[in-house]
């Protein structure tokens, strides 16, 4: 348990609810924005660090507040430009995030439950069973560790929800913490940066495509028959023409493009066949394909395709008028990797 789990995360407010509280305790109410300051844009984690704020709003925030609620207690750097981060939860639980580096934008893959509750067949996550959905301060202080790992000047260009869980599940804590990723007086992530990845829940689209961000959407698919879908994700909540159909009132409403994750594994769902189903499920619609191919998980029977399949399977998509594009693989050297996030406890101080 974390000392300091009975006191409010300050990650928890925003500005404008801190100022309440301030006003509350007699305290100027302008100084909440000086602390978000020093919180969000200098990187201040010691209440003591903040030097304008005044001896009284320090005493105050000790004594009833705690700069994060969670702790960094490991760091894995895969040597491709990808840290995956073991993140500690007060209550013992705990999440993996992860920071991709690349010269020219920095983009953090974001867990919104600690755990799965779906058992997608391939991935490590659900194969780790679920312990809880995260509140939106314990997303938003992934982001927080990240900023501090990343140090300065580099800060966070673009937030994924692609790490463990499925945004859907959890989606009020999800929008507020995009809120926050978003919001100028904290990360300031454009909204066009933002992108949430889902099974595709069409009620949980529908709620995205009335958000007024305008975020991006990302969905599994993985397979084009209901068949197949049903056994790589048995819990997923609706057929593919069901999803799709989703899919395209979303874009019809919104006019941003969806994006249809398909995770390659070989022998499974990566054949010419497979290729031609999905080109036909997605015929009509407006459609891009982010072929994965498998990130390979111990203990789990799938294995990566070879690049000829994977070059096959996207030519395939492409004489047949599909947009698609194959995503650069980067983190398994760290455990990183797309489909590879269990968080396993403890494993030493950050290094």
């Amino acid at each position: 348990m974390h000392p300091d789990s009975q006191k409010t995360p300050l990650a928890a407010h925003t500005p404008e609810s801190a100022r309440s509280v301030f006003a509350n305790a007699g305290l100027a109410p302008y100084r909440a924005d000086q602390v978000f300051d020093w919180f969000y844009r200098k990187g201040a984690r010691d209440f003591r660090a903040m030097k304008n704020v005044g001896a009284p709003v320090v005493r105050f925030l000790e004594e009833y507040f705690t700069p994060l609620s969670s702790a960094l207690v490991a760091r894995h750097d895969a040597g491709d430009g990808a840290v995956k981060l073991d993140i500690e939860l007060a209550d013992g639980a705990g999440v993996e995030a992860v920071v991709i580096k690349t010269p020219r934008r920095v983009t953090l893959c974001l867990s919104s439950q600690s755990g799965c509750p779906l058992s997608c067949a391939f991935c490590a996550t659900g194969a780790g069973g679920f312990e809880r959905n995260l509140a939106p301060h314990e997303i938003v202080e992934q982001a927080l560790h990240a900023s501090d790992v990343l140090g300065a000047p580099r800060r966070i260009s673009h937030a994924v929800f692609m790490g463990m869980g499925e945004p859907c599940l959890n989606l009020d804590a999800v929008l507020d913490a995009v809120d926050v990723l978003n919001a100028p007086w904290a990360f300031g992530i454009g909204a066009r940066r933002i992108t949430i990845s889902t099974l595709g829940f069409p009620g949980c689209l529908e709620r995205l495509a009335a958000f007024p961000l305008e975020i991006g959407v990302a969905i599994s698919l993985h397979a084009a028959t209901d068949a197949l879908r049903k056994k790589l994700a048995p819990l997923a909540p609706a057929a593919v023409s069901e999803t799709v159909e989703a899919a395209w009132r979303y874009f019809e409403k919104t006019g941003r493009e969806v994006t249809y994750e398909y995770v390659l594994l070989a022998g499974v769902n990566d054949g010419i066949g497979e290729a031609a189903a999905l080109a036909a499920a997605l015929s009509g619609k407006r459609a891009y394909v982010n072929l994965i191919p498998y990130n390979e998980v111990e203990g789990l029977p799938f294995r990566r395709p070879t690049p000829a399949r994977v070059i096959g399977f996207r030519r395939a998509l492409q004489t047949r008028g599909i947009k698609v594009h194959v995503r650069d693989s980067r983190g398994s050297g760290a455990k990183a990797a797309c489909g590879q996030l269990r968080f396993e406890g403890t494993r030493g101080a950050p290094r």
